[in-house]
């Protein structure tokens, strides 16, 4: 889901990124990559998806999966990843949520980015609405 990486990130563009987070936020990305270390992943490399939103007791991460987008993350800049030093573009979200970016016309509607982010966590990824339409059919005897 992500997008190409055509070249390192350069360190300073990674310290501009992290110098926007809160220290809450830094905090927790800590304490991820901490975890990650100990498990032999190395965060500058593998593509951790880290909530760094959620408070310290709960804050996940995964490496190279997406958690579930709510309307609030993906409003508020969507997750971490890591080997990227920033949040995931809006691109990046609709991917995960199985929207063609490319075939919509937000920016002629007048939606703004937050907002078109906000509707991105709202919506039903294609594979959760697949799982449900299956279950019910089968429950119907359908299938």
């Amino acid at each position: 889901f992500m997008e190409p990486h055509k070249a390192p990130e350069p360190m300073t563009r990674i310290y501009e990124q992290a110098t926007k987070l809160s220290a809450q936020q830094i905090e927790r990305l800590t304490q991820i990559y901490a975890q990650a270390t100990a498990k032999g992943l190395d965060p500058m490399v593998e593509p951790l998806i880290c909530d760094i939103d959620a408070p310290l007791k709960t804050a996940q991460w995964h490496n190279n999966v997406s958690q579930c987008l709510t309307a609030t993350r993906a409003s508020n800049g969507g997750f971490w990843i890591s080997c990227r030093g920033r949040r995931m573009s809006t691109l990046e979200m609709c991917r995960v949520q199985g929207v063609q970016y490319n075939e919509l016309r937000v920016e002629e509607a007048g939606i703004s980015e937050q907002a078109f982010r906000h509707m991105i966590g709202n919506s039903m990824s294609g594979s959760v609405i697949q799982g449900v339409l299956h279950s019910v059919l089968q429950v119907m005897g359908v299938m």
